[in-house]
Order: structure tokens, then sequence, then C-alpha cells
């Protein structure tokens, strides 16, 4: 259970870096070198978009196992709203 933060009988998931910093950095170096190299080119927006839109996943997604409600909740999605799993 070393990958969740215990409070009282919840259970929350610690934000996961592995593959979010490697991702997010290479659209981040590819946008700035859209931006030196190819300035008239609208590669660098796409880099960019994509780097934002993966920042703001990573900052919504969330899972918390409730052991007093006895369900399992998971937000994993930017307009997603929350899905509950019942625990039987």
């Amino acid at each position: 259970m070393k990958k969740f933060i215990q409070d009282g009988n919840v259970y929350t998931l610690k934000k996961q870096y592995g593959m979010f910093v490697p991702l997010c950095g290479a659209f981040l170096i590819l946008s700035i070198v859209g931006f030196t190299e190819a300035p008239e080119s609208s590669f660098k927006w796409w880099m960019l978009g994509i780097a934002l839109l993966m920042f703001f996943l990573f900052l919504k997604y969330s899972l918390i196992v409730d052991m007093n409600q006895r369900e399992i909740r998971i937000r994993a999605g930017l307009f997603s709203k929350p899905i509950t799993i019942p625990i039987e």
C-alpha cells in the first residue's frame, strides 16, 4: 500500500509521475524546438496544446478507495464525471 495515502479508512492513490513527466517533457521540448526552428509552422501550437491537455488530465485524475462506504471512486477524464464502483 505504498502508493496510497491513508486517511482513516479512505485510501487515495498518490500521483504517478513515471509516464507523465517524460511524455509531457517531450511534448514541451518539441514545442520549444518548433518555436525556435520553425516559427511559421503550426507544429509548435499542436505540441503545446497536447502538452497542456496532458497536464490538465494529470491534475484531474484521482482514485479513492473508501472502506467506510465500501466503494471505489475514479475520475479519469478531463470532462468525465467520477465513476463509483461498489465493493462487495
